[in-house]
């Protein structure tokens, strides 16, 4: 190493005392410009530079200049006697604060006779005559430097004080054989020592003088086990404060809720925090399965806000993230590896990192569906709408949109296809909506040639068209799967159409083989997947072995594009994979995101919970065992609008399915239905008679049996008749509850009537709330003395006369405008609710509301909550868009 690294300068200043000569500041004899003062009188004292007769001020700095640590400096100084009586010198010296550090020689000089300044102690300066003093200036160790002064003494000033003192002051750069600055800061000193051929070890000493301390310590990087706790555990040998041994990769930190011990006490997610209550769940309703195009063998699915991944070919996959909206169909722009986009009812989303975090980047606030990006051209971007919006266009890879609807009716738009060979070139699939926004009998296919300045309808009376297929190895072959007269193609870009298979069959959607042009996939509702090896004029099918579900039909297909054998099918159930062209399928285990409908727990069996869910079936649980399907095989639905166990008896619990209800005497082992069509959406038992069941369904109101479910009656009296809820135009009822101290009071919830009042057994119902005529209400829960219910847009609202008036509760609170449901801990009293931003809870009957850790929620959305007892636990349990969890109470 070089002997002076580092040379950075920094200026030195020592320490300047002050001094009296005579009693006064200054050079005796001296003015204020160092002239001498004419006629002195008595000694006086004059110090000046060599070779000059000036003196010089006391209290002047000396500046020795720019020297290097370990330098050796000799300054002299002319001392005289302009006075007229001789000076005796009683100590020349120079102070400094570390003498031991800093070395001085002070010698006392005649012509070319020096001694010690000690020496001459008592040396007598005659008038007119000088000594010189010679300084010698050294620094033997590794550069720290004190401040330092000279001070010059004589016997005739008052009471033996008279001084001059001179502080010295001097630039250090640079240090002395043997050592360097390492740390790059020579105001600290060269602290680190050369040693030739050091070598670093575990010391705590910078060995190798590299400014670093115990680097490159061989032995070090190696995995090991810390023996910590948690994140704590995994380690690296290292060499830590001069100690070598195991240190951990990620040290511990404070919890946050992640499902991981990042504070490494051995808890996770500890101090009340939510954690996961999905063990033993699997599937969920699928909105899209896609190959990445970019990337060989890398699929994505989405089910609701949740996306998962698969990096070989769909076998497995694994939960990659979740956007701030439910998705519906993922594109892939070919210029950006990495960027996904995603149209959702909350905007188009994007993602920049695979899919892990998402965010909107235009037409925020509009739900919309289809998406395109433009074989021809990647920055150019059709999108439709999911209600009525229409289609819209992006010139600018989507940051951006304008509408394009010219020609495009009021419609649900589906799917596009473009030309690779002409930018302005487009066809669109639409289902027709009627103004209350549901799906009609008709749809139609649209086609642009100018970019979509114009739209034109090429098809039509085809009842709805769900989605599009293409070939890109076939300019012009597209598919079309329609709702009747079965799948159409076109061999000129969208042009002409023809129907070609499966009759009036419902084709909900058509994939194409990338890899062989002439096979392609279609899937027919309710029936299953069907094949053709000839381009659509004969297909083979239904092939639904191993789709464990009651109706196979898919929702979305993806074909491999390397290989026509391998297809994933995504429906209602889940996520289905056929490695042998659709003779057999497996459900990939990892997805996991059950649209939850309802959660409930019966206070005769505190410890069980029932869940169901649309597309996945019944489930339940115990607090200490996961989830299982409940009779699969005597409850064959997929679509499940409730469960309800009956809150006197244990073992008695009602599902209401998609048109049907089902009633089970045996804890959920044998059902017996189906019963009572009208799409169920809650059921009430009479505490007093087992024999008298109420049901709110969606499409004919309100049915009671007298014995036990066998037989049904309508019990609409007094209701309005049907309206249009924007689902269907029906009696539209959502929840009943039943007075416990009076049974023949109820009270009944409606989608956009708001709520009404029985007094007589359901016979007749009376207007309560006419207010909210316009709102959905539901979730009717009582604390005993309150009567809660839900109404969207107006958050809760309570009843403190069994039903017969309703005012708000948590009016103006925008986190509980919209609340999913409540439920009240009967051991404290406490009230929880559940809305788009979380859960909340009230110990004093909904006056004040607190949130309940919504930092540990896998998505701010929450559904009804329920709490489960088993006795030695208590927790509330809700379902989210995240996964079904729970916090222990």
């Amino acid at each position: 190493m070089p002997d002076a690294p580092s040379r950075q300068r920094s200026v030195l200043t020592w320490l300047a005392l002050l001094l009296n000569v005579g009693g006064a500041a200054g050079c005796n004899g001296c003015g204020s410009e160092g002239d001498l003062i004419p006629e002195p009188s008595g000694p006086v004292l004059c110090v000046s530079e060599v070779g000059d007769t000036v003196c010089v001020d006391d209290g002047e700095p000396l500046d020795w200049g720019v020297v290097a640590a370990g330098d050796v400096v000799v300054r002299s100084l002319r001392v005289s006697n302009p006075g007229d009586q001789p000076l005796i010198l009683s100590s020349v010296d120079l102070i400094a604060e570390t003498p031991d550090v800093v070395l001085f020689d002070v010698e006392l000089c005649r012509g070319e006779q020096c001694a010690a300044a000690e020496a001459n102690l008592g040396a007598t300066v005659q008038p007119n005559d000088s000594l010189e003093v010679k300084l010698t200036f050294s620094v033997e160790t590794d550069g720290l430097f004190p401040a330092e002064s000279l001070r010059v003494l004589h016997n005739d000033a008052p009471d033996g004080e008279g001084v001059y003192l001179r502080p010295f002051v001097g630039t250090i750069d640079g240090c002395r054989d043997g050592f360097t600055d390492a740390n790059s800061s020579i105001d600290d000193g060269c602290e680190c020592e050369l040693i030739p051929g050091a070598v670093e070890s575990c010391d705590g000493i910078d060995n190798d003088c590299n400014g670093v301390v115990d680097d490159g310590i061989a032995g070090t990087g190696i995995a090991c086990n810390t023996g910590l706790l948690g994140e704590c555990e995994t380690g690296e040998t290292a060499c830590v404060d001069g100690v070598f041994g195991c240190a951990s990769v990620t040290p511990a930190v404070d919890e946050i809720c992640d499902g991981l011990d990042n504070d490494c006490d051995g808890d996770v997610d500890e101090s009340g925090s939510w954690s996961s209550f999905d063990e033993g769940m699997s599937g969920g309703n699928m909105n899209d399965v896609a190959y990445d195009p970019r990337h060989p063998g890398v699929v994505y699915a989405i089910s609701g806000t949740r996306v998962y991944r698969s990096t070989d070919d769909g076998k497995t996959f694994a939960f990659q993230g979740e956007a701030p909206h439910g998705m519906q169909k993922l594109a892939f722009p070919p210029n950006d590896d990495m960027s996904i986009l995603a149209t959702s009812g909350g905007g188009l989303l994007r993602s920049l990192d695979d899919g892990e975090t998402w965010s909107v980047i235009s037409l925020g606030g509009l739900a919309v569906k289809a998406i395109m990006i433009h074989p021809a051209n990647p920055s150019r971007i059709f999108v439709g709408s999911l209600v009525g919006g229409g289609i819209f266009r992006s010139t600018n890879g989507g940051s951006s949109f304008a509408p394009v609807n010219e020609g495009v009716p009021y419609a649900q738009v589906t799917d596009f296809e473009g030309d690779a060979s002409d930018v302005n070139q487009v066809v669109a699939s639409l289902i027709l909506l009627t103004q209350q926004g549901t799906y009609s009998t008709s749809g139609v296919i649209l086609r642009t040639a100018n970019g979509g300045i114009n739209w034109t309808t090429v098809l039509q009376g085809i009842g709805g068209a769900y989605g599009l297929g293409s070939c890109p190895s076939t300019p012009g072959l597209l598919y079309a799967a329609v709702q009747t007269q079965g799948l159409h193609q076109s061999s000129d870009g969208g042009q002409t159409w023809a129907a070609i298979s499966q009759g009036n069959s419902v084709v909900l959607d058509v994939a194409v083989a990338a890899s062989d042009c002439a096979t392609l996939y279609t899937s027919v509702q309710l029936t299953g997947v069907f094949r053709s090896v000839d381009g659509g004029s004969s297909v083979t099918g239904p092939l639904a072995t191993g789709m464990d579900v009651q109706f196979p039909s898919a929702v979305k297909l993806a074909v491999d594009p390397t290989t026509s054998n391998r297809v994933l099918a995504a429906n209602h159930s889940g996520l289905f994979v056929t490695e042998d062209g659709g003779a057999s399928w497996s459900r990939p285990p990892e997805i996991n995101a059950a649209t939850v409908t309802k959660l409930a727990v019966s206070p005769a069996d505190p410890g069980r919970i029932w869940l169901s869910s649309w597309g996945q079936g019944v489930w339940s649980r115990t607090l200490s065992s996961p989830w299982s399907k409940v009779s699969i095989s005597t409850l064959p639905r997929d679509y499940i609008a409730t469960v309800v166990p009956d809150p006197d008896a244990p073992s008695r619990v009602a599902v209401g399915a998609w048109t049907d209800l089902f009633l089970s005497e045996d804890s959920g082992s044998t059902f017996v239905g189906p019963s009572q069509a009208g799409n169920p959406y809650d059921i009430a038992f009479d505490p007093t008679n087992p024999q008298i069941i109420y049901v709110a369904t969606q499409t004919a109101g309100i049915f009671k049996s007298v014995d036990g479910g066998q037989t049904w009656s309508a019990a609409n009296n007094g209701l309005p008749a049907a309206w249009a809820t924007g689902a269907c135009v029906c009696q539209d009822v959502r929840d009943l509850w039943i007075d416990p101290n009076n049974p023949s009071r109820l009270v009944a919830a409606t989608n956009g009537r708001g709520i009404y009042r029985s007094d007589d057994g359901a016979q007749s119902w009376q207007l309560v709330t006419p207010m909210l005529q316009n709102n959905r209400a539901g979730c009717l829960t009582s604390d005993g003395s309150l009567l809660y219910a839900c109404v969207s847009g107006e958050g809760l609202w309570a009843s403190s006369d069994d039903g017969a008036t309703f005012l708000p509760v948590t009016l103006g609170n925008s986190d509980l405008s919209n609340v999913g449901g409540i439920v009240v801990d009967d051991a404290t009293s406490d009230l929880y609710a559940t809305s788009d931003f979380g859960v909340f809870s009230s110990i004093d009957a909904g006056n004040t509301w607190e949130p309940v850790d919504n930092e540990c929620l896998p998505s701010a959305g929450a559904g009804n909550p329920v709490i489960i007892d088993d006795g030695a636990m208590r927790q509330i349990v809700v379902s989210t868009g995240g996964g079904i969890v729970a916090l222990p109470l």
